[in-house]
């Protein structure tokens, strides 16, 4: 079992810390952007990131359907270092502990289950406002 093989329980532990890692580079003051590396781009996407860096928004890419939803995907992550960020990235790192804890009622969860929680407002019982 490599780290890669994806639903694995290694690959559950490598996206679970996805939160951690953009939250440190947020607190720090920079725009983490972040692409998995099995993406590919059709288009410039500079233009837009460029548009999203002066103002107070995230660029995420929305699913269709299947395992997440309609939820966002966490392939692509790009944020600016704001409040409302940080208050997102942080509830998603406990989502992710909260997880953990349910070990085994959330074994195969990954990332993108926690991440859209925290989006929907149903993280750990509070009632969060939707970002964006």
């Amino acid at each position: 079992q490599t780290t890669s093989s994806y639903n694995t329980e290694n690959f559950r532990i490598l996206t679970s810390l996805r939160p951690s890692i953009l939250l440190r580079f947020l607190r720090a003051g920079y725009s983490p952007f972040y692409n998995d590396v099995d993406m590919v781009w059709k288009a410039n996407l500079f233009a837009t990131l460029m548009e999203i860096h002066h103002s107070n928004k995230a660029f995420l890419v929305r699913g269709k359907g299947g395992a997440y939803g309609d939820g966002a995907n966490t392939s692509t992550i790009f944020m600016r270092p704001t409040k409302e960020n940080l208050r997102f990235v942080q509830a998603w790192k406990e989502e992710m502990e909260l997880m953990d804890m349910n070990g085994a009622k959330m074994k195969h969860a990954n990332d993108q289950f926690g991440f859209n929680a925290v989006l929907n407002g149903r993280e750990a019982g509070r009632d969060l406002p939707r970002i964006f």
